[in-house]
């Protein structure tokens, strides 16, 4: 793979016919060594990917099979996913943070709905709209996604790990009512290293190094639920023992600054946590960064810093493939000796 690799970044002027597939190639990944069980989907004009619609491409390859889903600026549309199968991105905020991709597109989705049979699938990267879960399924894994928010419609999940996603909304908790509800609403779940624009709901649920705006943790709310390590922007509400959650190791907004039991911090101010908005990496997920000297460095369990670059958030949710964050092909100076074309490469885990 890194021979062909090194032969590509010289065309021959009588291949120049090669210059789109190249870039088509290069747009995300590299250094990727493809399986047998590797497919790429483009929805693009003159792709010439694998496939150029999402749900065909579920529908159509093997199980346990992954997918590489480019960027662009028209959704793929909603999908259903009934089997085990990879799904890839290229992340989202790409224009805000650095040396993310050089086509700054992100792989935008409609709904995302598990159904039966998806059990150990991972999904990735992705820009989505709400994600679903219908059916009956276990060891969903969901990752590295800007998402809309998160329900398992009829309680049917079990051991989902939600992890360094963007979730952004709610939803409404009856369609004919302008109310809404939770942003997350899963149960025997581990949510982990999010940054959630609204508040979790569930019970026996691993809550932790998240940051959320919302506060309500009692009742029918969430119960039997360990909350470590999370930062809460407008306080936190555990109205009874008798809900058996542990809390612990906690920054929750408050009235009053000060330590409470179990190693929870109660401030005033939650704001000066994080970089200012002088701080170049101040973008939509940068902004969530521990600025120096934070109290949140170091208070969580075992050392580890409060909030969710504490749980392995990365920036614009960049999946775990080397991406290319420039590419450069000149327009002039073609020779019978070919042309040098300029790559920059990230690795990324």
């Amino acid at each position: 793979m890194f021979n062909t690799f090194k032969n590509l970044l010289y065309l021959k002027e009588n291949q120049l016919t090669m210059k789109k597939n190249i870039l088509f190639i290069f747009l995300f990944f590299t250094f990727l060594s493809f399986s047998q069980n590797t497919y790429t989907v483009d929805n693009r004009t003159g792709s010439i990917a694998d496939y150029t619609d999402l749900q065909t491409a579920i529908d159509k390859v093997p199980v346990e099979s992954i997918l590489i889903v480019h960027g662009s600026t028209t959704s793929y549309g909603s999908i259903n996913i009934s089997k085990k199968i990879i799904i890839k991105g290229t992340g989202y905020f790409l224009d805000e943070n650095s040396k993310t991709q050089s086509n700054v597109n992100s792989s935008k989705l409609g709904g995302v709905y598990f159904r039966a049979g998806a059990s150990g699938a991972i999904i990735t990267g992705l820009d989505i709209e709400p994600v679903i879960i219908y059916d009956e399924v276990s060891n969903v894994s969901i990752l590295r996604n800007r998402i809309k928010y998160i329900k398992d419609e009829n309680e049917k999940g079990t051991n989902i790990l939600v992890s360094n996603n963007f979730i952004y909304s709610s939803f409404k908790t009856n369609p004919n009512s302008s109310a809404t509800s939770t942003g997350i609403l899963l149960s025997d779940s581990k949510i982990t290293g999010n940054i959630i624009i609204s508040r979790v709901t569930g019970r026996r649920l691993e809550l932790t190094n998240n940051i959320l705006s919302g506060n309500v943790i009692h009742g029918n709310y969430m119960y039997n639920s360990i909350i470590k390590n999370n930062v809460y922007k407008t306080g936190l509400y555990d109205s009874s023992a008798s809900f058996s959650n542990t809390i612990k190791n906690n920054i929750i907004k408050s009235t009053v600054d000060q330590t409470g039991s179990d190693g929870n911090i109660y401030k005033s101010s939650i704001d000066n946590l994080f970089i200012n908005s002088t701080d170049s990496r101040y973008t939509s997920d940068g902004r969530y960064i521990l600025k120096n000297g934070s109290i949140a460095i170091g208070a969580g369990e075992n050392g580890v810093d409060v909030g969710p670059f504490g749980g392995g958030y990365k920036l614009s949710g960049i999946p775990d493939i080397p991406n290319i964050y420039e590419f450069i092909v000149p327009t002039t100076g073609y020779t019978n000796d070919g042309i040098q074309v300029k790559v920059k490469i990230k690795s990324n885990n």
